[in-house]
């Protein structure tokens, strides 16, 4: 099928010069190019590109051989494109991180350079941003091609940004990046403004330290592997917002009905990204949230996105520091999600936490689960991650459970799952 064929003459020109390509793997990024070659584009220069983002495990910039690599959450200039292609398969719902990956990849166009984006549907999702919201973003729409892609151009002046995490992390990623290397534990600040985020201001104190220097000695080697361990990390839970965030949203909509006032417990969350998300998106539900997490790091970082985002999640969001099992459940939750979390549970103590979880729930609250299920490829964490029987059985013993899809606004039955990735959900009765 043709994919940018209508539009050949207008945007070969461009893709001699500089053109960026944005797909989720590598093997699918080498696919999508092959399709825009095939459709009749000349393609870049083979000196110059194309440039290769790979959302894979949200880790970006994976060697290619069509050309050099950038990192789409650390990159430090904007205008450095003549042309964009977005592949069909990224996952973007409707909701403030699409809207800011929309912003991101025109920032990357020159103005007047042209993007080739999917705005009307496609196989592997059922929500998409609107067309009038993509051409708002971008300046402005210039024709339809081959479903579901359509052809627009950036204007001259500043990209109107919504606020998001994605956003946040962005304009904050070097500094963040820099941060996390200079301080072993984390640096938690003493300024009050920050402090209000703390659930538990008084438990952080013995876990926090002040930044440190770097040794005389810089083993380069070592130093190089660090940043790129931590730079893949914050980019695995950047990009996982992506979806996690709006197909939560869409859960609690459908279970839970029309509210604006829920509060969220999200257990292990990290620095609370993806609480800030839920936070941003009004059509959640999620009024307020406590995120909490075991790293003593998490503290500054979720410090520096309570700052960042400071005049939307003002009173909003909280970080408590601990793991699962001495999480404030007795606060009385709405929404409590374990989003990659539940595995980190000692197994002696999953069911007395899981107790705990359920009886922190409001009547009529929602547990949300996403877990990996045991497989072969995930190395890190192959000895306590869940079979899908494990977890069913584990969850079951609360009462009835429902799932839904990663990758789509879909409910799916029991017998469908199988060894998938999906939300796991159980309802509390009211």
């Amino acid at each position: 099928m043709s994919v940018v064929g209508p539009a050949a003459g207008e945007v070969a020109d461009h893709t001699d010069r500089r053109a960026l390509l944005i797909a989720r793997t590598p093997a699918e990024a080498a696919d999508f190019y092959s399709r825009i070659v095939a459709a009749g584009e000349r393609g870049p220069r083979a000196s110059e590109g194309p440039r290769m983002l790979v959302l894979e495990n949200g880790v970006l910039g994976f060697p290619s051989a069509n050309g050099p690599v950038a990192s789409f959450f650390h990159f430090p200039t904007s205008g450095l494109f003549d042309v964009a292609f977005v592949d069909d398969k990224v996952r973007l719902f409707p909701g403030p991180w699409a809207e800011g990956f929309v912003g991101r990849v025109c920032q990357l166009v020159r103005p007047g350079g042209r993007i080739v984006f999917p705005v009307l549907g496609g196989k592997n999702r059922t929500g998409v941003l609107p067309l009038a919201r993509v051409a708002d973003i971008f300046g402005r729409y210039v024709k339809p091609l081959h479903e579901p892609f359509a052809l627009f151009e950036r204007v001259k002046g500043n990209v109107p940004l919504t606020p998001s995490t994605l956003r946040w992390y962005v304009e904050n990623s070097s500094a963040l990046v820099l941060q996390e290397i200079l301080t072993s534990a984390g640096a938690a600040s003493n300024d009050p403004l920050p402090l209000e985020c703390l659930y538990e201001a008084g438990a952080v104190e013995a876990t926090t330290t002040s930044a440190g220097s770097l040794p005389g000695h810089i083993d380069t080697g070592a130093l190089s592997s660090h940043v790129a361990g931590i730079v893949g990390a914050h980019s695995y839970l950047i990009n996982g917002i992506s979806y996690k965030a709006p197909i939560i949203a869409h859960i609690v909509r459908e279970c839970a009905g029309e509210t604006g006032a829920l509060r969220l417990g999200d257990i292990g969350g990290g620095y609370g990204a993806l609480a800030a998300e839920l936070l941003l998106m009004r059509e959640s539900g999620i009024a307020s949230a406590v995120t909490g997490d075991p790293a003593a790091r998490n503290v500054w970082l979720a410090q520096s996105l309570y700052l960042g985002l400071y005049e939307h999640l003002r009173g909003r969001f909280h970080f408590s520091l601990g793991p699962a099992e001495a999480f404030p459940f007795d606060a009385g939750f709405d929404v409590i999600t374990y989003v990659g979390s539940l595995l980190y549970v000692p197994k002696h103590q999953l069911e007395q936490t899981l107790q705990a979880t359920w009886k922190g729930l409001r009547p009529g609250g929602l547990l949300i689960v996403h877990e990996n299920i045991k497989a072969p490829a995930y190395t890190r964490d192959y000895d306590v991650m869940f079979e899908p029987e494990e977890l069913d059985a584990l969850l079951g013993a609360l009462g009835p459970i429902y799932y839904y899809l990663s990758t789509a606004l879909i409910k799916i039955s029991k017998p469908e799952v199988g060894r998938r990735t999906v939300f796991r959900v159980v309802a509390k009765a009211g």
